[in-house]
């Protein structure tokens, strides 16, 4: 069995590690900002929205059932 103190740092480092792609991810959301207001482009595209919340959903809920599997 693994130390608890070593499982806790493999979580801060997987918190860093999301942190830092979240801070990508928000980069990437203002580039999309700029273009739709260079464009004149409408904010909201509730398909797609909808499509990524969804696809968002199906890969927790996969992983979640795979976690609570085991």
């Amino acid at each position: 069995m693994r130390d608890l103190n070593d499982i806790r740092l493999d979580i801060n480092k997987v918190d860093d590690e999301l942190k830092k792609l979240f801070l990508q991810r928000m980069e990437y959301v203002d580039q999309v900002r700029e273009y739709k207001a260079a464009t004149n482009t409408s904010v909201k595209n509730k398909s797609r929205e909808a499509d990524i919340l969804k696809s968002r959903a199906d890969i927790l809920t996969n992983s979640l059932d795979i976690v609570f599997a085991l």
